[in-house]
């Protein structure tokens, strides 16, 4: 009696194909390993966030050694006549002064000024921007996501800010310089302070802010150790 070569056999069994029994139990496994990875990818994706978040402020860390450098050592103004601190880091920095070319790149794409992480849409950040910033054009919206310390880095002095110089910072390593700015409240997103709501950090990479210290180095921390009173020695060294 001749026997069944390999290939009859192999083809045999393949023409018969899967049994609805076998199809389900296949999807049944998909489905659970999709369960299983989801909540992975999404915490990579939110680490992968918080990562180029935290490269945002180290880059602002070394602007403002450059910055320093050509003003008498002292850190950006909160604020000017013409513009924010950040916008006014960027323009001498990078664009000889340029305000309008410091906004113009702030204005497009994923630009180093804004956090990947983001509580509301472009257009919602958009018109929140032009609500409260009435004085300048809405041509370009340069809105950002960083924060400044500026009551005791760049304190007010009869009515404007006066920045201090990195040298009067006693531990720079022990000072928060900036931080994820709460620009979803509408308010103040260029500034943070501990001690008024409107101008909390945002905790929004998990219930963490990425803070920049003023000696460069970047932490994460949560939003209830920054508003802690006796935790005020870190904004006021």
């Amino acid at each position: 009696m001749p026997t069944v070569g390999y290939e009859q056999k192999l083809t045999s069994l393949t023409a018969k194909g899967f049994t609805l029994v076998e199809l389900l139990v296949v999807v049944c496994i998909i489905l659970l390993l999709a369960v299983l990875l989801f909540p992975s990818l999404k915490d990579m994706r939110q680490r992968a966030q918080g990562a180029a978040c935290a490269s945002n402020l180290r880059q602002i860390g070394i602007l403002t050694g450059i910055y320093a450098a050509d003003h008498d050592d002292r850190f950006p103004p909160a604020w000017t006549g013409a513009g924010m601190w950040l916008e006014t880091l960027i323009a001498e920095t990078q664009y000889a002064g340029s305000l309008a070319q410091a906004r113009a790149a702030m204005s497009v794409g994923n630009p180093m000024s804004r956090c990947p992480v983001r509580l509301r849409t472009d257009a919602e950040y958009s018109t929140a921007f032009d609500a409260n910033n009435a004085m300048y054009a809405t041509s370009d919206r340069w809105w950002y996501n960083y924060g400044i310390n500026y009551s005791w880095l760049s304190p007010i002095v009869n009515g404007l800010p006066a920045p201090i110089r990195r040298t009067a910072v006693g531990k720079p390593s022990q000072c928060i310089y900036v931080a994820d700015g709460d620009s979803e409240n509408g308010l103040a997103p260029w500034l943070i302070n501990s001690l008024w709501s409107g101008a909390y950090p945002s905790a929004r990479h998990n219930g963490r802010s990425n803070v920049l210290w003023v000696d460069g180095h970047v932490t994460a921390e949560s939003l209830s150790w920054l508003t802690d009173p006796t935790n005020l020695k870190y904004w006021q060294p």
